[in-house]
């Protein structure tokens, strides 16, 4: 038990800790909008690793907070210093919602969408002839480049970053964290590779290694920075397709399809000008006499400007890419001809290209993008109407709470929809390994399913569904038919009546909905003890009513360890042995709805429940009646809500004082028939009353809500 009170600590302490510093918002942050927060998406073992060594930092900190304040002032400022958020170069670390921060991003953004888009193809074809000269133009501005790719990557290191799992973020300034993190991530090699022909320009020049051709076949390293421009475009792809900066970018177009559009423009001009590039590169390592610059007629080409050649390439490239005609232009030897033919080949696939992505985006758009840009415009039509007719913001921001909430959740049903309907392709084996590996913790350690061997938990485990639902998600109500059970793996979730007052809060691991698996012996089971509603986002499993009915088949001890748990824990509670600690950590949903009920009555009635319970038994079905009565009372308890607490609880107690006497005629009628009290004797008890009866002295109030009871 001391294992348990350990373990129970840590994960308070743990999840206070997470609650205090995750961010639990739901928005899009794709795009250029996790750009500038620099969120980097991370895989759940990283998340937690991560989040576990800051914890640790945390505790450590926490334990010097006396020594802190008895330091003297003169070493106050030194020590301040020294708390001070450093990476792993020993400088403090930059907010990435600073000003600088944001300013650097945007300087960036620029130097990709132009420099590296454009510029960067222009100087390999021009300058990799001569390539490592100080003298050259050319050069001077490649190394100023470099020198802003090279304080990038620094930089990199010392701004904070948020990291991202899911619908988790947290936002951390640890120096370790961050480096590992950037270096973890592709963003890094990315850098990396962008700063190579940087340092490769710097050996040449502090070698003073004069122009060779091996020289000029490395510089072409240069082409490895034109990755930062696919990446860029995946962002421009994000936003353009989603809406998600519907300010800044999408109404600069006129809506998405103006974005999209200008995105393929932007991406073509891209990648005419770097094929164009490529022709004058080819053309200087053959000489500019003997290449297809030659036998342009027109003009004299060979010795035109820099200027004039790019043009001339630019034109070639596309009668090229279109197939239109090559108007007497040709290649004088090998290597052009194979860069024409991939010119012609490339332009081929970019019309190919071209009609396939209009066609998806047209017709099989990705459901999140429709539904986030949906979203988007739903929140803009708001608050135009709010503007329009002079109504209160108060307003708008519920509305748009509505829209962000519940309009949202309807979508993520659709999709857990989606992959229920994916994890049912799958053969069954491969699902209950899957779904094993993810659910072991869980399903070890609740209640009815941590008896069942490995074999019967892979067969339970092939029949769960994942779902992964936001704050604020209403789960179930009160009173309605139960159709599914969940495994609730994270995240935590709120108990509550069917008047949404709140009972307890439940965290992972954990079993809700659990009184399903003995509705068809408990009749009152028939109807949801309680509601549930999430607190933070939750990783849950759902097993459906038809999944749970073929697993009691194949495993029916489920059913029975379920209600051994059931009658252990209740007895711990009317004994009042370690009961509040074992109803701590293991939640049942019976079990938390029969002791808000029983804790109310008098001591000498909850010993005759604790006489009855003894008595009961699951084979002769005498603990289901049992369970069926205390349930019966527990629904007129919470019913009576017009009533006075001080008013329901004496009722409460009066109905348990005349139902337990007839209830425990009944145990004993089913424990030994021959013995059994006749109708006629139970009805001369003058403390015999059934919970149907309306002779119980309870208020009319109370038998009106118990006649509304769905």
């Amino acid at each position: 038990m001391a294992a348990t009170d350990h373990r129970a600590i840590d994960n308070d302490g743990f999840n206070k800790f997470l609650e205090k510093n995750l961010d639990l918002s739901h928005q899009g942050d794709n795009g250029f909008g996790g750009l500038f927060q620099r969120l980097v998406e991370v895989p759940r073992p990283f998340f937690k690793t991560q989040m576990q060594y800051l914890y640790k930092l945390h505790l450590r900190e926490s334990n010097h907070d006396v020594q802190k304040n008895l330091q003297p002032s003169a070493l106050h400022l030194l020590h301040m210093y020294n708390n001070v958020p450093k990476s792993v170069f020993g400088l403090p670390m930059i907010p990435s919602t600073s000003f600088f921060a944001y300013t650097w991003v945007t300087f960036m953004l620029l130097v990709d969408i132009f420099y590296t888009a454009f510029w960067v193809p222009i100087n390999v074809a021009f300058c990799s002839v001569d390539y490592g000269a100080l003298s050259d133009g050319c050069s001077q501005v490649e190394l100023i480049g470099g020198c802003v790719y090279f304080i990038n990557m620094m930089l990199a290191f010392q701004f904070t970053i948020v990291l991202a799992c899911g619908m988790r973020k947290v936002a951390t300034s640890n120096g370790r964290v961050t480096a590992v993190t950037y270096m973890w991530h592709s963003v890094f090699w990315l850098d990396l590779l962008s700063v190579s022909p940087f340092i490769y320009l710097v050996v040449i020049l502090a070698s003073g290694t004069p122009p060779t051709s091996w020289v000029t076949y490395l510089s072409l390293l240069r082409l490895l920075r034109m990755l930062r421009v696919i990446s860029l475009t995946q962002l421009l792809y994000k936003d353009a397709s989603s809406g998600v900066l519907n300010k800044i970018m999408v109404d600069w177009f006129g809506g998405v399809q103006g974005a999209f559009i200008a995105l393929l423009t932007y991406v073509a001009c891209v990648i005419v000008n770097l094929e164009a590039c490529i022709l004058l590169m080819v053309a200087f390592w053959n000489g500019t006499a003997d290449s297809w610059l030659a036998s342009i007629t027109w003009l004299d080409a060979v010795d035109a400007p820099y200027a004039e050649q790019w043009y001339m390439a630019i034109f070639m490239t596309i009668i090229s890419n279109t197939g239109t005609g090559s108007w007497g232009i040709h290649a004088y030897n090998l290597n052009e001809m194979i860069v024409f033919n991939i010119l012609m080949v490339t332009g081929m696939v970019m019309y190919g290209v071209l009609v396939a992505v209009v066609l998806i985006y047209v017709t099989t758009a990705q459901p999140e993008t429709k539904v986030q840009h949906q979203l988007n415009m739903k929140i803009k039509r708001v608050h135009q109407f709010i503007r329009s007719h002079g109504l209160p913001n108060t307003l708008a921001n519920q509305l748009e709470a509505y829209y962000r909430n519940d309009w949202v959740h309807k979508q993520e049903k659709a999709a857990a929809g989606r992959e229920e309907l994916l994890q049912s392709d799958l053969p069954e084996d491969v699902r209950g390994h899957i779904a094993l590996s993810s659910l072991l913790p869980v399903i070890s350690f609740v209640p009815a399913f941590d008896t069942l061997s490995i074999e019967d938990k892979k067969f339970v485990c092939a029949r769960m569904s994942a779902l992964d639902l936001d704050e604020g998600y209403e789960l179930c109500e009160e009173g309605e038919q139960p159709e599914c059970l969940w495994l609730l793996e994270e995240g935590e979730v709120e108990v509550c009546d069917m008047h949404w007052h709140t009972h307890r809060t439940v965290q992972g691991p954990a079993i809700l909905g659990d009184a399903i698996l003995i509705m068809e012996q408990v009749p009152s089971c028939m109807e949801r003890p309680w509601g549930y509603r999430t607190l933070t986002p939750c990783r849950l499993w759902r097993l459906g009513l038809r999944e749970i009915t073929s697993c009691l088949k194949v495993c029916p001890e489920i059913r029975v360890a379920y209600l051994d748990h059931v009658e252990k824990q209740l007895h711990e509670f009317l004994s009042g042995v370690d009961s509040q600690e074992g109803l701590d950590v293991w939640y049942c949903e019976l079990v938390a709805r029969i002791t808000s009920v029983l804790k109310e009555c008098d001591l000498e009635i909850q010993r005759e429940a604790l006489q009855l319970l003894k008595q009961a038994n699951w084979k002769d079905m005498t603990l289901q009646v049992l369970l069926d009565a205390f349930l019966e009372v527990s629904a007129i308890y919470y019913a009576g809500g017009s009533v006075s607490k001080v008013r329901r609880h004496e009722e409460v107690r009066s109905m348990m004082a005349h139902s337990l006497p007839l209830t425990m005629a009944k145990v004993s009628s089913e424990c030994s028939p021959e013995e059994a009290a006749t109708e006629s004797e139970i009805d001369q008890c003058p403390n015999s009353l059934s919970l149907h009866s309306t002779s119980v002295p309870v208020s009319a109030e109370l038998v009106r809500a118990r006649e509304d009871l769905p």
